[in-house]
């Protein structure tokens, strides 16, 4: 509520007089300043003031003073009974006086919380808070009651906060954290039931490379389940530590486990030989190179290829010149030096290089066979020229 508190008129005769004013709503706080002549009058119409002046040598002015009431604290429950099961309940404060309420909460008991405890309202205005009970927070069954107070520059208030606990499953789970490191990719988890009848439960995770083998169970009084927990790092593109979680929600209670992995890069296992063998003699002109690779991390989604090189010059070989390079990005170990391309009691040269998809290289050994001498196969002249052909 505001009022005018006068008006004040200055004449050019120097002649001043103060004329008492009509209070009203609308107005605000300050000075105004009119010209006008030796009369003047001034009306409230709506929430417009209207002044009429004969002459614009004087002038007049008029001062607005605020009218205001004290805060008051209302608030809208005196008590919250939560019962056997509900867990969350809200209340309303409100500012019905006229100055800010400035007020504050607090509660007496560990298993009361609210999601305000600090706040200012202007008049009329008010505000909503949340209560919520934890029942895990106490050890034994009946009825448990607490206070929330309210203090405030408007005046105090309680609330009396009720709830009943009675017999009931208890969720534990252990243990609280997963850490699969670089290289593991299953680990279990415990879920056990410390309270009384059926524990009702759901395990979640918003994560895509972390799975689990059961996502739901009950387990009676006294008993424990076990979860695996699995991770997949071809779920992830990029290098790099991972952290996500797992929520068990239970009629007992909840629980959250922070599970961590790893996604590292390993080089290429190093080739080993499969055929011909390391130092083979008497081999075919139409010899294929075949060998073993692989890498610890293609169930992740890495990929090998291998480039072999191949010559009768072993220096050449050993360097990975590519002037050798003789098969390339092959996605199995399996090289053919080609036709009419091999010599008779010729010793050749072979080496394989794996590449991942990450770019890491691991060189094989050199390894080296030589080919057959036809003349050492066909001993005698008379049967050399079929033995030639059944060797080419």
């Amino acid at each position: 509520m505001f009022h005018i508190a006068f008006i004040l008129c200055i004449f050019s005769s120097y002649q001043v007089f103060a004329t008492p004013l009509f209070k009203g709503e609308g107005f605000k706080s300050g000075q105004r300043r009119f010209e006008c002549l030796k009369t003047c009058s001034i009306s409230k119409e709506s929430d417009d003031e209207f002044i009429d002046c004969d002459h614009n040598d004087d002038t007049i002015w008029f001062s607005i003073v605020a009218d205001t009431s004290p805060p008051v604290l209302e608030v809208d429950v005196t008590a919250l009974d939560f019962g056997e099961t509900e867990t969350s309940k809200t209340f309303s404060i409100t500012n019905s006086g006229g100055d800010t309420l400035v007020w504050s909460l607090s509660e007496d008991e560990e298993w009361i919380s609210v999601d305000t405890i600090t706040g200012s309202l202007e008049a009329t205005e008010s505000k909503t808070v949340t209560v919520e009970v934890d029942r895990s927070e106490v050890v034994t069954v009946g009825e448990f009651n607490g206070t929330i107070t309210i203090t405030s520059n408007g005046g105090n208030a309680e609330i009396e906060v009720t709830m009943t606990v009675s017999e009931q499953p208890i969720l534990d789970v252990s243990p609280s954290s997963l850490d699969f490191g670089s290289e593991d990719v299953i680990k279990e988890l415990f879920i056990s039931n410390s309270g009384d009848g059926f524990l009702d439960w759901v395990i979640a995770t918003q994560e895509a490379w972390v799975t689990v083998d059961q996502e739901s169970g009950s387990t009676s009084e006294g008993k424990t389940d076990m979860v695996y927990i699995m991770v997949d790092r071809s779920e992830v593109t990029e290098l790099g530590s991972y952290s996500g979680e797992l929520s068990i929600t239970s009629d007992g209670g909840d629980a959250t486990v922070s599970v961590e992995m790893e996604r590292v890069n390993h080089p290429p296992d190093v080739p080993t030989v499969i055929s011909p063998a390391d130092g083979a003699t008497n081999q075919s002109l139409y010899t294929t190179l075949k060998c073993q690779g692989g890498d610890l991390d293609t169930q992740d989604g890495d990929a090998v290829t291998y480039d072999v090189y191949f010559s009768t010059n072993e220096s050449l070989v050993d360097v990975e010149d590519v002037s050798v390079l003789t098969c390339s990005n092959m996605v199995v170990c399996y090289c053919e030096p080609g036709m009419n391309t091999l010599e008779r009691n010729t010793t050749y040269y072979w080496k394989v290089i794996s590449e991942d998809s990450y770019g890491e290289v691991t060189p094989g050994s050199v390894w080296t066979f030589t080919t057959d001498d036809v003349s050492n196969l066909c001993p005698t002249f008379a049967l050399e020229l079929d033995c030639k052909e059944q060797h080419l």
